[in-house]
Order: structure tokens, then C-alpha cells, then sequence
């Protein structure tokens, strides 16, 4: 999900700000791609639904033939898979049901891992916002992604998803894994950019630099993790 998830929003703003069947095809396509991946897929396009309801635009976009387009797409590529499901007995389902209705401290435990978790996918990316700022000043206008399509728009497609996880989990009763947020957040960086406000030039000079000090950190400690891992006999390893 971690390439399907923005691209599918891609092509759903192209969507909203267009109409053309040519981007809602491939919005459909993206999102049925998005749940063939993974079930969870569903929460991305409960995210576009919302998002579309909040959109200015969202009488004209709905009386046209783009979203039942989207969806047509969506479910002729889902197609095969539910004729697998029914033919196989939905043994997906089964599994599914293993890991829900968890107990009430193990699921209390999680969100708040899950929670914690995600904000500190961003104290990094927010750290070297701030400091590019600080050593360079803002930019002469700042990034408005509110413009076009209204920030309520833009929110709902930011933050919806991390919502209705945690919505989904609850009502499930189930514990939530924080590589479940990896993908849903793609749209936080651009927010804080425009919140922030820092010299977008020098921004992306120190990103490479930390990028390339964080994939050389990777690699190096690599070959130390099995050993770790069996040593403490760490589960699933």
C-alpha cells in the first residue's frame, strides 16, 4: 500500500477536479488494486467517500459519471478475488476472526501504541522542518493546499484514514499494529509544510543528507539483527 494509497488519492482529486472517466478509471483500478493488497484497503476508500462529501464541488462530481466509474473499476478488479472467497469458503474471514475481540487491556495496550506510534513517524520530518526554518527563513508564499479544494477536503484525506482505523478497531475489538499507519499518513508531510513554512530548497538539502545518514544506519545495523533476535529469541523471528 505504501505506493498504491497516494496514487489512489492522486487520481481521486484528478477526479473531483476534472470528472473524466480517464481519472476515475484509474482511481478504481488503484482501489481495487488497494484491497486485493490488503482488506484494510476498504478504510482508503471510506476516506475518498468522505473526503467527496466535503468537497465543494461534490453535487456536480456525484451527478457525474466519475464515481460510479471509480467504483465499477474498483470491483471488477476485486471481482476474481470474491469468486475465490466464495469458491474457498472465505477462509480469509477466519483468520480475521482469530485476531479480533482481543481482551480489553491487550486492545488498550495497542491504541495507544498505535497512537504514540504514528506521532513519531513525524518528530524527525518535523525536527528538520523547524531547523531548516530556523537556519533559513520561510518561503516568500506560503503553501496553501486549501486553495483549490477546500481544507476540509484536504484533512479529511490527511487524517480520515488514522480515524477510521481506530474506529474499525474498536468496533472490531481488535489490537492495531503501527505498520498498519505507514502507508495511510501521505498526506501529513505536505500539511506540515504548510504549516511550517520552511525554505522549501534547503528542506530537501537536508532530507537527502538525513535520508542518506538513516539508509547507511540501516544497512550497517542489518547485519547485526538476526543474531539479536535469535540471542533473545524475539517472537516471529
Amino acid at each position: 500500500l505504501l505506493s498504491i494509497w497516494p496514487w489512489t488519492l492522486y487520481f481521486f482529486v484528478r477526479s473531483i477536479e476534472t470528472r473524466r472517466i480517464f481519472h476515475a478509471s484509474f482511481c478504481g483500478v488503484l482501489a481495487g488494486f488497494a484491497l486485493l493488497s490488503k482488506y484494510y484497503g476498504a478504510i482508503l476508500i471510506a476516506t475518498c467517500f468522505f473526503a467527496a462529501l466535503t468537497h465543494h464541488s461534490r453535487k456536480d462530481y456525484f451527478r457525474s459519471a466519475a464515481p460510479y466509474v471509480a467504483t465499477a473499476c474498483a470491483f471488477f478488479v476485486f471481482l476474481p478475488h470474491l469468486l475465490w472467497l466464495v469458491k474457498d469458503g472465505f477462509q480469509p474471514f477466519f483468520y480475521l476472526a482469530d485476531r479480533i475481540d482481543r481482551a480489553d487491556r491487550a486492545i488498550a495496550n495497542q491504541y495507544f501504541e498505535f497512537i504514540f506510534g504514528n506521532l513519531a513517524f513525524f518528530i524527525l520530518p518535523g525536527a528538520l522542518l523547524l531547523f531548516a526554518r530556523w537556519k533559513s527563513g520561510t518561503e516568500a508564499e506560503r503553501p496553501d493546499l486549501g486553495r483549490v479544494h477546500g481544507i476540509s477536503f484536504v484533512n479529511v484525506l490527511a487524517f480520515a484514514p488514522f480515524v477510521l482505523t481506530l474506529v474499525a478497531g474498536t468496533v472490531g475489538h481488535t489490537a492495531l499494529g503501527i505498520p498498519f499507519a505507514v502507508s495511510i499518513l501521505a498526506l501529513v508531510p505536505p500539511l506540515m509544510i504548510s504549516v511550517i513554512n520552511p525554505s522549501l530548497k534547503i528542506s530537501v538539502k537536508y532530507a537527502r543528507f538525513l535520508v542518506g545518514i538513516v539508509v547507511a544506519a540501516c544497512l550497517a545495523v542489518s547485519a547485526f539483527l538476526p543474531y539479536f533476535y535469535l540471542r533473545f529469541d524475539e517472537p516471529h523471528y
